[in-house]
């Protein structure tokens, strides 16, 4: 059984990935599934320096310069942290409203296997029949729009804290908090509640395809453990 990092769906294509490779499940006009992959780019020792470094720069600006000029009022308070959740609401309906499209219905039927296929997966530790896969919720905890759901909820524990202690909590522990944060209820709320629009009832075909990426990966990492 591998660690399922991440699955990306498209159109004719379902991706599963682990740490170290990509595994693309791709149905051709012919109905025919072919199979690619791709190795998952690991970040160097550099990108990894600029990063923290960043982190720190960040945090001596959030914490000595952005949260004494937002503490000045309550307004500008309810107005930074309501600013940003208004935001990712407004992103996630883009989202929506974009897969909902009509030329995207495919898409979102193939969205709803890569939900069911990785449920199933991770229940049963093995893959999955179709029959098997029909059995599980197209809302997955792991969807990547759920972190655009905690940090809108995060926002809003934000203002409840300021409201009832007059602390203002840090923009960066929050950005901080997301990822670690999005799989947990009620954190992901939001984002379990729109994947009924970015994802729908899909077909034998849909999940088929959603297997056939997922064992081309297992079966990928099997045969590098050899």
């Amino acid at each position: 059984m591998v660690k399922i990092t991440s699955g990306r769906s498209y159109d004719d294509r379902i991706t599963f990935s682990d740490y170290s490779t990509k595994a693309t499940a791709i149905r051709r006009d012919e109905g025919k599934i072919e199979i690619e992959y791709e190795e998952e780019e690991k970040e160097n020792f550099s990108s990894k320096i600029i990063t923290i470094l960043w982190l720190i720069f960040y945090g001596f600006l959030d914490v000595y310069w952005l949260l004494p000029a937002i503490a000045k009022s309550p307004l500008i308070v309810y107005g930074f942290c309501l600013s940003i959740a208004i935001f990712y609401v407004m992103w996630i309906i883009f989202c929506i409203a974009l897969m909902r499209q009509s030329e995207n219905r495919n898409l979102i039927k193939n969205h709803g296997a890569e939900h069911m296929v990785n449920r199933a997966y991770c229940k049963l530790k093995r893959i999955p029949t179709v029959s098997e896969a029909k059995r599980f919720s197209r809302i997955n905890y792991q969807c990547g729009i759920n972190m655009y759901s905690a940090t809108i909820i995060a926002e809003i524990i934000a203002i409840c804290i300021y409201q009832c202690t007059g602390y203002v909590i840090s923009g960066l522990l929050l950005v901080q908090l997301a990822p670690l944060l999005f799989k947990i209820f009620p954190f992901n709320l939001v984002g379990l509640i729109a994947q009924f629009w970015t994802t729908d009832t899909p077909d034998d075909s849909n999940i088929e395809l959603a297997i056939a990426a997922l064992q081309a990966l297992e079966e990928k990492e099997l045969l590098k453990e050899k």
